[in-house]
Formats: structure tokens, sequence, C-alpha cells
């Protein structure tokens, strides 16, 4: 049994990493998003960039100094300063949100899998940075999907123009220039993401379950990314855009404050289970983060919109 469960593990792992993120890296850059300005994102690369660099040096620290296992330090310094972007953060943000939402979702995740993909996957699999180490991680496939898409999002002003039902886009927009090979991604992605939590599932065997519900550190780790980290964020933002003038444009903030309380991503509960990091504990904390978050995100707006209305943040 247990060598069926990892070769099944394996198999959808490989999954994840080679198509599910390249259809919703693809999803994200090539969709039209209306009036949304590409260049209003650098402002949010440049916040989501010092949101992460700050709580990956703060979370090292922190569990450096912790007494628990070396597996559980890598595991926790790593899924604190990241967030479920993807299959979370963008799609209630688009929802909440409309275009701006998505779009913010899409200059977010650019930061997001840049990191998750170098600094989580050394982390993760005990690479040094030698210079063969560093060429795979720039090799890697996910690395260069993102690269090469957020290329063709910021040069859609500038690539050959199409009118479509009366209305003029790029030809890389595929939602509207190729609409069936965009629903033909959505769709794979829709059930490579399937294959992604029965994965997970199949990870949790009944001494798994006893293991998470005996972790206090899931429920801890939980108040701290949910609650604590939010907090964080409002701060550091009031005193970078304060200090160095790095501001968002008003219509993007809710939603780019939306982004530090997404649960942990499924990539790294994919990764714990790959290198055998702390699994359980990464599931207990996926699950735990993921129930809070859809509680707390419509407080969360109702927070953020207040905190704006009275020109706090």
């Amino acid at each position: 049994m247990e060598v069926v469960k990892v070769h099944f593990g394996s198999v959808v792992g490989c999954g994840d990493e080679w198509a599910l993120l390249p259809c919703f890296i693809i999803v994200a850059f090539t969709k039209n998003m209306g009036n949304t300005d590409p260049f209003a994102g650098i402002n949010i690369i440049l916040w989501a960039t010092v949101l992460h660099v700050v709580l990956i040096v703060v979370n090292r620290f922190y569990y450096k100094n912790q007494d628990i296992s070396k597996d559980d330090k890598i595991l926790l310094s790593n899924i604190m300063p990241m967030g479920n972007i993807a299959f979370v953060g963008t799609a209630i943000c688009t929802l909440l949100y409309g275009a701006d939402g998505m779009f913010v979702g899409t200059m977010y995740s650019i930061v997001n899998r840049v990191i998750l993909n170098t600094i989580c996957i050394v982390s993760f699999s005990g690479l040094e940075l030698t210079r063969k180490d560093i060429g795979k991680i720039l090799l890697n496939p996910i690395f260069v999907i993102t690269m090469v898409c957020m290329a063709v999002f910021f040069g859609n002003s500038y690539a050959p123009q199409v009118t479509i039902n009366g209305q003029t886009v790029s030809i890389f927009q595929i939602d509207v220039t190729l609409p069936f090979v965009y629903e033909g991604i959505l769709q794979l992605g829709s059930i490579l993401t399937t294959m992604v939590w029965l994965n997970i599932g199949s990870s949790i065997t009944k001494e798994s379950i006893h293991v998470m519900t005996k972790t206090p550190y899931s429920i801890k780790f939980a108040f701290i990314k949910i609650i604590i980290n939010p907090i964080f964020s409002i701060i550091l933002y009031i005193a970078v855009s304060r200090l160095f003038n790095l501001k968002i444009e008003p219509r993007y903030l809710p939603a780019a404050m939306m982004m530090s309380i997404t649960p942990v991503p499924n990539s790294l509960a994919i990764f714990a289970i790959k290198y055998n990091r702390s699994p359980n504990l990464c599931i207990a904390c996926l699950l735990t983060t993921m129930a809070a978050t859809l509680l707390l995100f419509p407080v969360y707006d109702i927070i953020f919109q207040f905190l704006m209305s009275k020109n706090i943040i």
C-alpha cells in the first residue's frame, strides 16, 4: 500500500509541476483584462517583492530559534511567506473586484511563482547554490514559462492587434482570439487541480489524520499566517508607501492587501510530500489556513475598505 501511495503521489506531483502550474500561468497572462494598464502593475510587483523578502527573512529567523525538528523548521519557514495565489487569491479577488482583482492576482503571482520555484525548491530539496544548481533553477520550466508569459503580458500593446466582435485585442489574449484553446487550458487546469487534491488526500493515512489533529503547530501557524501576517503587511505597506513612495493605485489596493491572507499553496504540499519535509504538518497547515481564509476573506475586505476610506493606507 505504501508503494502504491508513493507512486501515485509522485505521478500526480509531476502533473502539478509540469502541467498544472503552466496552465494557470498561461491563463493568467493571456486573458483580456479590459482597461487595466499593465505598467500600473510594476508597483504591485515591487510591493509583493518587498513583502515576500521581509517575510522570508523574519520567518527564517523566527523558526530557526524554535524547539522543533529540522524538517519542521524548513517547512514552516517556507510556507509562512507564501500564499495560494492561483487557486484562492486570484479567484476570490476576481469575484470581489472583477478585472482589477484578476490583474492584481496576475502581478502578485509573478513574485510568488518565482520564489516558489527558486528559493523554496532549493530549501526543500537541500540543493547547494552552485553554478550548476543555479542553472537548473533558472531553466526550471515553471520559471521560464512565467518569464515568457510576463514578457508577453507587458508587450501586448506592442503586439499585432486584431478586432473580434468589435473588440480590439492583442493576438496573445487567447481568451478572445483563440477561445477554444483558452477553454481547453482551463479544463485541463480543473482536471489537474482535482488530481492535486487526490494526491494530497492519498498521503493522509489514519495515522496522518491523528497527527494532524494532535499537531498544535498547525493551529498556531494558521493564527500567525491569517491574523498576524495581514496586520504586519498593513504596517509594512504604510511604512514603505510613506518612506519610499511605493504606492499602489487605490483601485488595486484592496486586492493587493487581500493577497497577504491566502492559505498555504498546494504546490508546497506537493514539495513537502516529494522531499519528505514534514508532509503531515504541511497538509494540516494547508487545511487549517484554507478554512480560516474562506471564513475571514469578507471580514478583511471590510477592514481594508475602512482603512482606505480613512486614508490610513
